[in-house]
């Protein structure tokens, strides 16, 4: 299984099975409007997930980290873990959900998601940047 595409958006609405809109997609910067860190926000996401086959149903096992610039995991999430269940009859699925950030600085982080990573993990990386918001 596959992480095909993932994004961050301010607003993910179901509108029916497997039927998603989004408001201002792709989000990849931010700012605390306090300028105060930790920041904290909790975001909407859409992701779609690919298989090989699609003759049996199979549990989806994810995995969300927040690395900084350094390649160290850092804030939120950390090892935050996601399951589900992916119908058979279907080689792709589309998931939406929330995550929790906590920024500890400004400065430019990765959201690592991995997929099935106790059979053959597949990792998805999103680029975030985050500033320092207004200066006094």
């Amino acid at each position: 299984m596959e992480i095909q595409t993932f994004y961050i958006a301010m607003e993910v609405q179901q509108q029916g099975p497997g039927n998603y809109t989004t408001v201002t997609s792709c989000v990849s910067q931010f700012s605390p409007s306090d300028g105060r860190f930790p920041f904290q926000m909790r975001l909407p996401y859409l992701m779609l997930l690919r298989r090989a086959s699609k003759v049996y149903q199979e549990t989806i096992h994810l995995k969300f980290n927040l690395i900084n610039q350094d390649g160290q995991s850092v804030g939120k999430p950390s090892n935050t873990r996601a399951t589900g269940n992916f119908p058979a009859g279907h080689k792709f699925l589309a998931l939406a959900g929330h995550i929790l950030f906590s920024f500890p600085a400004p400065g430019d982080y990765r959201l690592d998601i991995t997929a099935d990573e106790a059979t053959s993990a597949s990792l998805y990386s999103y680029d975030l940047e985050i500033g320092p918001g207004p200066q006094p």
